[in-house]
């Protein structure tokens, strides 16, 4: 199943699947500029992609100790679909009752400066909402001024953080958003 996001575009976001695998973490790593963070997305979404129970909606993912789901942003161009983006949300078992963190949020650079990262973000907080999120939660580095930019662009704001996380001198930044301003369809999601 996939969500409409921009007919005019093509767009639509829908979850990752098997087959999206290589494209997906490639992707990432082109993004990231990092064949070690590319690497490690792979097999983060291999373990998520294979481990039982990961085809119900995150809220329906009851005894995992970090609930994960991964969606794509794909582009319909002709009879190709093209992928666009990665975002991924996770709900960890210790955090607050409607409390996720976004994961691997990451648009193709070939294809960044045309709004899709604002689109992919904004469609990641919906389904976010629709499965009761009701706070989404990211880290990210004060380096990536860009991703930073979108982020507090679309409501999040800075709320701490840790000190030479990524490197001496180079802190993990986390921000913070409420999810009470964003608006379901009204026909829900359908199990995106």
């Amino acid at each position: 199943m996939s969500w409409l996001l921009d007919r005019e575009q093509g767009l639509s976001l829908r979850r990752l699947q098997a087959e999206d695998l290589e494209l997906a973490a490639g992707l990432a790593e082109r993004s990231f500029q990092s064949p070690s963070i590319g690497a490690e997305i792979r097999r983060m979404l291999h373990l998520a992609l294979t481990r039982p129970g990961y085809a119900p909606s995150i809220e329906k993912q009851q005894d995992d100790l970090i609930s994960v789901v991964y969606y794509v942003l794909v582009r319909q161009v002709e009879d190709e679909e093209v992928l666009v983006g990665l975002s991924g949300l996770y709900r960890p078992c210790w955090a607050g009752a409607g409390v996720y963190w976004l994961g691997w949020f990451a648009v193709d650079p070939q294809q960044q400066h045309r709004g899709y990262g604002a689109t992919l973000l904004h469609a990641t907080l919906v389904a976010a909402a629709a499965s009761g999120g009701r706070m989404i939660c990211v880290e990210t580095s004060p380096a990536s001024d860009a991703a930073l930019h979108l982020y507090e662009k679309l409501g999040f704001v800075r709320c701490g953080e840790v000190a030479d996380y990524w490197e001496a001198g180079l802190p993990l930044v986390v921000l913070a958003r409420t999810l009470t301003d964003i608006q379901v369809p009204s026909g829900g999601l359908h199990e995106l």
